[in-house]
């Protein structure tokens, strides 16, 4: 995400580099030119770090509030304490992250060699991960 946002901004940033550079060569003066790049970098950078700080404070902020139940952690003492978590998800996240919990449990109960198909023994294997991550080790 943050390298979607870089990646946009530098999108328009280096085509007004090229046209401040090119309207400057149109000028008579030879030192207009530099002049003109060379302001045209200060600004452009300058944009360049403040636009990039500000979408990283709202990715920061937006990741958070769009998805609190990833930082559930999830108790795998038993299965039922592992279900009893899951509910929690399901609180927080509403059905698609409920569903999405279910679903990464279902691939690592194939994935996981050490859990061999045992989901009270997979369930003990995720005690203390967050939600987020069972669901990243369930999609890799």
């Amino acid at each position: 995400m943050k390298n979607k946002r870089l990646m946009s901004v530098l999108q328009i940033v280096i085509p007004l580099l090229l046209l401040t550079s090119v309207s400057a060569c149109a000028d008579s003066e030879p030192n207009a030119v530099k002049t003109t790049v060379a302001d045209a970098a200060e600004t452009t950078v300058a944009d360049v770090a403040e636009a990039t700080a500000e979408s990283l404070k709202e990715d920061a902020g937006t990741e958070a509030e769009r998805a609190p139940w990833l930082d559930i952690v999830m108790d795998g003492s038993s299965l039922d304490a592992y279900n009893q978590s899951l509910e929690q998800v399901r609180e927080s996240g509403g059905e698609s992250a409920y569903n999405t919990m279910q679903d990464s449990f279902k691939r690592l109960l194939f994935k996981d060699i050490g859990a061999r198909n045992d989901p009270e023994k997979l369930a003990s294997r995720l005690d203390g991960l967050t939600a987020g991550q069972v669901v990243k080790r369930g999609m890799h």
